[in-house]
């Protein structure tokens, strides 16, 4: 990728247990995000030995719509220790719960901490949260 397209690209921004920093790059459509290994199945693997981390641990699919606003649905991939949305659930999301990602927010996986970072160039469907009943599922979220 040239600058200009660096600069219109989301990111991730990894903060490792061994307190290394990593950004890396999300690509449109399915981007699973894991823990580095021979053996992973994630496109976007992060290099940390943050045994609580899953090879395979959660996904974030970066669709576009007609209005070329993008959005950012955040769930996790049946990873043996869950994945955590801070300031939305302070627990494990269920095998059910699909969360549209905003700007800034920090997804937990094991021990490690990831940030979304949506540039300013970028437009960016709005995502609210409600928080669905647990009988139902699925946690109701969507675009206004």
């Amino acid at each position: 990728m040239n600058q200009d397209e660096l600069d219109i690209t989301p990111y991730l921004k990894v903060e490792t247990i061994e307190k290394e920093t990593h950004k890396l790059y999300l690509k449109e459509g399915l981007n699973t995000i894991g823990r580095k290994s021979a053996e992973s199945e994630s496109n976007i693997q992060i290099p940390t030995g943050d045994a609580r981390m899953s090879r395979r641990h959660f996904y974030i699919s970066v669709t576009g719509n007609e209005a070329k606003e993008i959005s950012f649905l955040l769930y996790d991939a049946d990873s043996t220790n869950g994945t955590i949305l801070k300031g939305f659930k302070e627990e494990p999301l269920s095998t059910f719960d699909k969360i549209y990602l905003k700007n800034l927010d920090v997804v937990i996986a094991g021990k490690t901490k990831i940030v979304l970072v949506i540039p300013e160039k970028l437009r960016c469907v709005p995502a609210f949260r409600n928080y669905g009943k647990s009988d139902q599922k699925t946690v109701i979220l969507g675009k206004k």
